[in-house]
């Protein structure tokens, strides 16, 4: 493993998402300069990788709260159809009802 794989691990996932790391090319292209620096700047380098780790960690966060509400939507789901109350499921053609108020949330509750 060279140092510049171990700065800015770089294996494709799709075009449009970039790198599996995370980071844009544009930023690794940006970024890239310090390691091809050579000794002396490792310092810089920590500081852009831990910089790199806090975003992971909020993509990480903000991917688990969509993967709750998804989860969350899917049990109502499957209870609905579980009971053979599939169309009393939000439906646009069924507005009155909507405006109603069946209890059901569009998101988890705290805890759920």
């Amino acid at each position: 493993m060279t140092n510049h794989t171990l700065m800015f691990p770089v294996l494709p996932s799709s075009e449009s998402d970039g790198p599996i790391s995370g980071m844009s090319l544009a930023t690794i292209r940006q970024d890239i300069d310090p390691a091809r620096q050579g000794p002396g700047n490792e310092h810089e380098r920590l500081e852009l990788l831990r910089r790199h780790v806090g975003r992971v960690e909020t993509q990480i966060r903000e991917l688990q709260e969509t993967l709750d509400v998804m989860r969350y939507k899917v049990r109502i789901y499957e209870e609905h159809v579980a009971r053979g109350e599939a169309e009393r499921l939000w439906n646009p053609s069924h507005l009155d009802t909507a405006r109603a108020g069946t209890g059901q949330e569009c998101h988890p509750k705290e805890g759920a």
